[in-house]
């Protein structure tokens, strides 16, 4: 079983070498492409080893979360999916999905954006992405202190430092502090900008920010802030020690509130879970 990241699907999908495709942020961007003047290849059903395509109609489909789709090439595979049991105590049970009981309300939301949107307007959105993307990508490849990751052809760009006096988690922060919406990555080092409907008239204005931020982590007097930061002192740790630091993470994210802590705490919001709670303090 193999499993490609997006459009890095190639002819090597045959009937004896089968895939899934993740196809997950690019949804609405990839499939109107080749509408769109741009040429990126298949990576659909179109290839015989495809089986399966994961697919999120709450990104660029601009529907609600709780929504993520899997399709399968045909129901001979889609079988494989499914669960069922005989000997439940409460008769028989079979279910073709991983989630129990679910909402109905995202479902709706993103069946009501496709419908406003259609065709036409997922065209148009798509245009407008391909084409920042690729001018995006163009304008920052102009700093020579900038060194872009991969060939951005779809609606996200990464790029690394070029310049032994530029730290690529420095340059986020400063980025960061000028308010831009960025992702700080590892393996290797670099920021992931994400091209939308809300920033792609600032190209421009990006561009420019980068170029002062550059500037400003030149001086090697910034500090990289949060994830940056991790990143940074994380990099020359042992593999398990990282892991292990995660874990202490998630117990902190996880750890229960004593009832003290969250009326200390209280807004109008949380009024209905303080109420929930049972009213005595809780070993932490």
């Amino acid at each position: 079983f193999f499993f490609f990241n997006d459009t890095a699907t190639t002819e090597i999908y045959t009937e004896q070498i089968v895939g899934s495709v993740r196809c997950v942020q690019e949804t609405d961007i990839i499939p109107f492409a080749e509408e769109c003047g741009y040429d990126l290849g298949k990576y659909d059903f179109r290839l015989k080893g495809v089986t399966t395509i994961s697919i999120d109609p709450h990104k660029y489909g601009l529907g609600p979360k709780g929504v993520s789709v899997l399709l399968f090439r045909n129901k001979k595979i889609r079988r494989y999916s499914f669960f069922k049991s005989t000997q439940w105590p409460g008769g028989y049970y079979a279910t073709a999905v991983l989630g129990g009981s679910r909402s109905g309300g995202p479902i709706a939301g993103a069946w009501a954006a496709m419908m406003y949107l259609g065709k036409p307007g997922y065209l148009d959105q798509a245009k407008k992405i391909l084409d920042g993307t690729h001018l995006l990508a163009s304008k920052l490849a102009e700093i020579p202190e900038i060194k872009i990751i991969g060939e951005p052809n779809v609606c996200l760009v990464a790029f690394t430092s070029n310049s032994k006096k530029v730290d690529i988690y420095q340059l986020g922060s400063c980025i960061q502090k000028r308010g831009w919406s960025i992702l700080v990555c590892q393996n290797p080092p670099c920021i992931h900008f994400g091209l939308t409907l809300a920033n792609i008239e600032n190209v421009g204005l990006f561009v420019k920010d980068v170029k002062a931020s550059i500037e400003e982590a030149k001086t090697g007097k910034v500090k990289a802030l949060g994830v940056s930061k991790m990143y940074g002192a994380s990099a020359s740790l042992p593999e398990n020690m990282v892991e292990e630091g995660l874990d202490v993470l998630l117990d902190c994210v996880n750890k229960p509130v004593s009832y003290t802590h969250l009326r200390a705490h209280e807004t109008g919001r949380n009024l209905v879970c303080r109420l929930l709670l049972e009213k005595k303090k809780t070993t932490i």
